[in-house]
């Protein structure tokens, strides 16, 4: 046996590169017919245990990012019922990509590039609705409602865009606009 890193097969047994790689599907040489690898598909349940993997390997994270999307004083007595809705939407976000996605491998789990916008949501209507005398149920309630429709038009209007094939409209940004918003990201 040849000596090869991290247990890949060498090419000098007749093997090719990716019989060293478990995740790589290999179409040519399998014992299984096309039609039989058809007919193996996931079933429901398949899908939504590794959705909730996925969203138990998230949570740390997703606990962060409810911090910095709920960060004004208003919400701090409501944190961990945020938190706990933050992480159920990263659950319904994966099983949905699981679900629609062309890629059997794809894991679409919450970025954090959304969470500067949806912060300042958030403050905004706490401190309008604080301003005007407003209560914290109302704050809460209102920001509720407005951040998962303002989430939904923005998807949609991504749908959208794909559908139409109208996504080259994003190359007339201009660089430095685009490195500027990464690195406030980076700086947020």
């Amino acid at each position: 046996m040849s000596n090869s890193s991290y247990g890949a097969i060498s090419n000098d047994e007749g093997k090719s590169p990716s019989d060293g790689l478990p995740l790589l599907l290999k179409k040519e040489g399998n014992d299984k017919s096309a039609a039989e690898e058809e007919e193996r598909g996931y079933t429901f349940l398949h899908i939504v245990i590794y959705a909730i993997i996925n969203v138990i390997i998230a949570v740390p994270g997703l606990i962060g990012y409810a911090s910095v999307i709920f960060n004004h004083p208003s919400f701090q007595p409501h944190m961990a019922e945020l938190a706990k809705l933050v992480i159920f939407s990263s659950f319904v976000h994966q099983l949905v990509f699981t679900l629609f996605s062309s890629l059997s491998f794809a894991i679409g789990t919450v970025q954090d590039a959304g969470l500067i916008f949806l912060s300042a949501m958030a403050n905004t209507i706490a401190n309008e609705i604080i301003n005007d005398g407003g209560t914290i149920e109302e704050v809460i309630s209102t920001t509720l409602v407005v951040l998962p429709l303002g989430t939904a038009a923005l998807g949609l209007v991504l749908m959208l865009l794909g559908k139409f094939r109208l996504l080259d409209i994003v190359s007339y940004l201009p660089m430095p606009v685009i490195g500027g918003y990464l690195a406030f990201i980076g700086y947020f």
